[in-house]
């Protein structure tokens, strides 16, 4: 076989396990849609409350609210809004045990991660609610 029509034949499976992949997905990627749109829809879909970034300056200055970052511990340090407590998705089942028991139950909790392109803060708050 040329290579040519080796190429041809690797793009072609290429591309129908790609199309596999999105159908079987339980949440298919967005195909024309931003990821930062998907992650907003995501997150009105999940009950959670988006919030401007100038109520939230007035939360932060206020104390008037507990936040909990979501993203890995190395961001987490590398800057962080004061008085965040770091709570990583991916590390969610070993951190929450230290976290969660100083939480008050009415408490106000924003949760907030890299930027309107990240879902971890979705992933988070969703498990919160749970």
């Amino acid at each position: 076989m040329k290579p040519s029509r080796q190429i041809a034949c690797l793009l072609a499976l290429s591309f129908c396990g790609a199309l596999a992949s999105q159908v079987l997905r339980p949440n298919p990627l967005a195909w024309y849609e931003s990821w930062s749109t998907r992650v907003e829809r995501e997150a009105l879909a999940a009950g959670l409350k988006l919030l401007p970034l100038s109520e939230i300056q007035s939360m932060v200055s206020t104390f008037t609210h507990v936040f909990l970052d979501a993203r890995p511990e190395e961001e987490y340090l590398a800057g962080r809004i004061p008085g965040a407590m770091n709570l990583p998705t991916h590390a969610f089942d070993e951190v929450a045990p230290q976290i969660l028991p100083i939480l008050l139950p009415d408490q106000p909790v924003v949760v907030y991660c890299s930027g309107v392109d990240c879902d971890d803060s979705i992933q988070l708050g969703t498990l919160l609610i749970q």
